[in-house]
């Protein structure tokens, strides 16, 4: 029986590569775009994963948790910087390329970059006043991590890299709208994490074998700042020279319309994604950041499957949406869901019955976060099971019900966060970001089947195979 099993897997996944390869004409981008990408996010979980040992094993699970807490500030507050021109500028950038027009496509990369080196400014000056006021704001909490000075302090310090995050993603969402899809990824993934292994190497052999949490934040700077030149380099070299010699043309009513479009939901993407971490860090301890985020870590590599896949086939969704090629769609959606599921089973089953020696790894004090790796993974796999619901709506013009489905999921999050985690500690943080996702994407894969009468989900496929 397992030798038919084995026989019958092998023949059908050889079928759907060849189904998918040969119905579509951009054959050649979806293989080169799906190897390097999935190659790309392998190499960046690696690294990053050995990064983070080395920063537990240096911090210790507290000082770890102090500085996983304010980069998830960092993100949030990052993705607010960026006023959505990741994913807008991919959208904008595939259709100006297409239409030729060279003199508006400068023009929107000019005025991206204005806007969101402005607002990072502002953004930096407003955290720095509500900072410098903390004890005296109605929500004070005297035990949370930003009652401390120093982790203040630290914050207003990490936050002057801002600029350049936003800088690199506006860079980055122009390369990916003109499918140079690795090197979209490839300053972020690759880059970035050797680059501050790289440091804390010299960072720890200069300094007397030894890195405490204000030397992290620094070389996290440094980084940051590294990685938006090597953006900057990359568009040099990958856009051509009548691009960069065009005069710029600006339509900044409708740019400013589009970027708050998709802002909305990159904020309540990032607040969906962060918003344990930083309840944890306001009504539990620091220690529990620390072992919540290598299980949350441990428990994303499966979504990790469907980011790449995203990545690959956003501008091809919009592509064909555009095109009102709804029968390509639908079969693309479906082979996807397909593969990015299988092959996030086989992780989640390894958390179940391996989770406590996977996060020994850390050390003893991580094997705590046991059930919330578990709980994780099992919302991960329930993701990647209803599809590309996001992106193919956010690629179809209809970013306001992402919007809506995500507002939904963030307001079940906090709720479900304030409830738990005082009671459950990170678990309960777990078991809320479970019911989030299952919320969130229930939602959105039902407006997906409403509006465009396509089915991105795992159960499209079963459904085809009963007929």
């Amino acid at each position: 029986m397992s030798i038919k099993y084995t026989t019958i897997l092998k023949a059908w996944y050889q079928l759907t590569i060849d189904k998918l390869t040969k119905s579509s004409e951009n054959r050649a981008y979806l293989l080169k775009g799906s190897i390097g990408t999935f190659a790309l996010q392998g190499a960046s979980i690696l690294l990053g994963f050995v990064s983070t040992w080395i920063f537990a094993k240096l911090l210790g699970v507290e000082q770890y948790g102090v500085y996983t807490y304010l980069l998830s500030w960092l993100a949030v507050l990052g993705t607010l910087a960026a006023m959505g021109t990741e994913t807008y500028m991919v959208k904008t950038t595939a259709a100006l390329r297409t239409a030729k027009q060279n003199g508006l496509l400068k023009g929107a990369g000019i005025f991206s970059i204005l806007v969101v080196v402005g607002v990072s400014m502002l953004i930096i000056l407003f955290t720095w006043f509500v900072l410098h006021h903390w004890h005296k704001l109605w929500f004070y909490n005297p035990n949370s991590l930003m009652a401390n000075l120093q982790n203040r302090y630290l914050l207003v310090i990490i936050l002057w890299s801002l600029p350049f995050i936003a800088l690199a993603r506006v860079l980055e969402g122009m390369l990916r709208g003109a499918k140079f899809v690795i090197s979209s990824q490839l300053p972020e993934m690759l880059v970035k994490p050797i680059l501050l292994l790289i440091l804390i190497a010299i960072t720890y052999f200069l300094n007397s074998r030894s890195l405490d949490i204000t030397g992290t934040i620094i070389l996290q700077i440094i980084s940051v700042v590294l990685v938006a030149i090597a953006y900057f380099a990359l568009f040099l070299k990958k856009f051509p020279a009548d691009l960069i010699l065009a005069k710029p043309q600006y339509e900044p009513a409708i740019w400013t319309k589009g970027m708050f479009s998709f802002l909305s939901v990159s904020i309540l993407s990032i607040i969906n994604v962060r918003a344990d971490l930083l309840l944890l860090g306001s009504l539990a301890n620091a220690a529990d950041v620390g072992i919540y985020n290598i299980a949350a870590r441990l428990a994303d590599i499966p979504k990790t499957i469907l980011i790449a896949a995203n990545l690959v086939m956003a501008p091809m969704v919009a592509e064909m949406y555009a095109k009102q090629d709804m029968q390509r769609l639908q079969k693309l959606l479906t082979l996807s869901v397909r593969l990015i599921t299988i092959s996030g089973i086989p992780i989640v089953l390894a958390y179940t019955f391996f989770g406590h020696p996977i996060l020994s790894i850390w050390g003893t004090a991580f094997e705590q976060g046991y059930f919330a790796l578990v709980c994780l993974g099992m919302a991960q796999l329930f993701n990647l099971a209803m599809g590309s619901v996001g992106m193919v709506l956010m690629m179809s013009g209809h970013e306001r019900w992402v919007s809506s489905g995500l507002a939904l999921g963030t307001g079940v999050n906090i709720l479900l966060n304030i409830l738990l985690i005082p009671a459950y500690g990170l678990n309960g943080a777990a078991i809320a970001s479970f019911a989030t996702t299952v919320v969130w994407n229930v939602f959105l894969a039902g407006v997906v089947l409403n509006k465009l009468k396509i089915d991105p989900t795992i159960l499209g496929v079963l459904s085809k195979a009963r007929k």
